[in-house]
């Protein structure tokens, strides 16, 4: 099974290319080599044909050996940290679902998360209320676009530890790192932390707090189901 799944996991255009030159020269070496060539040129050329093929071969078994199963191996050994992080980066988003739920008395969770439910909670907190956070050892209470931030900052930190390992990671992965990273709800944060606003609640930013959790949870369904 472990055969197998170095195949699956090798470079598709190598697999393909070697698969070809072994077919090619088998069926030079059983078919075409039965026949004498009529010119001298035409057995240089089978001569030749017969080198390349056979060193693309050899050159494809020399990357799995080497090259690919150091790379297998060495995914294996950091996909936990990779994981962990990842995962990091989903309880951040879900931290601030279940903070928003408790505050607002509204049911909220990730999976089952819409615009309307989180409107209608967001709708019961104001901007500048204590959030669920303490800030420094003088116990002020965090508002909550100072909440926001925090977790934003927390998330960007896994995501910067996880991009780090890039060479370990598919491009699925990475886009969906990305889409949280680039997210309006971060830029939102970024800009309202310094720019105060006369909001009497927080629903205007349901929609993009809502996209923000819906990249989240692509996020965890990506890291859950490819274990």
């Amino acid at each position: 099974m472990k055969f197998f799944a170095v195949f699956k996991s090798a470079s598709a255009a190598a697999t393909s290319l070697t698969a070809w030159s072994a077919v090619i020269l088998l069926l030079k070496i059983f078919l075409l080599n039965q026949w004498p060539a009529p010119f001298d040129f035409f057995y240089d050329f089978g001569v030749l044909s017969d080198a390349i093929l056979t060193s693309i071969i050899a050159s494809y078994v020399f990357y799995l050996i080497v090259i690919h199963l150091k790379e297998l191996n060495d995914q294996e050994t950091i996909s936990p940290y990779v994981d962990a992080h990842t995962m990091r980066i989903v309880s951040e988003c879900e931290q601030q679902i279940s903070d928003i739920a408790k505050l607002s008395g509204v049911p909220l969770q990730l999976e089952s998360l819409t615009v309307q439910s989180l409107t209608a909670a967001l709708t019961a907190i104001a901007p500048y209320s204590a959030a669920p956070l303490v800030l420094g050892a003088v116990g002020n209470h965090a508002n909550w676009f100072q909440y926001f931030d925090f977790h934003k900052q927390r998330t960007k930190e896994s995501i910067s530890k996880v991009l780090a390992q890039l060479i370990y990671l598919n491009a699925k992965h990475v886009s969906l790192l990305v889409a949280i990273d680039d997210c309006a709800h971060f830029s939102i944060v970024q800009h309202f932390l310094f720019h105060k606003i006369g909001n009497p609640d927080l629903s205007s930013f349901a929609s993009t707090f809502h996209e923000y959790c819906q990249h989240s949870l692509m996020l965890k369904k990506y890291v859950t189901t490819k274990k």
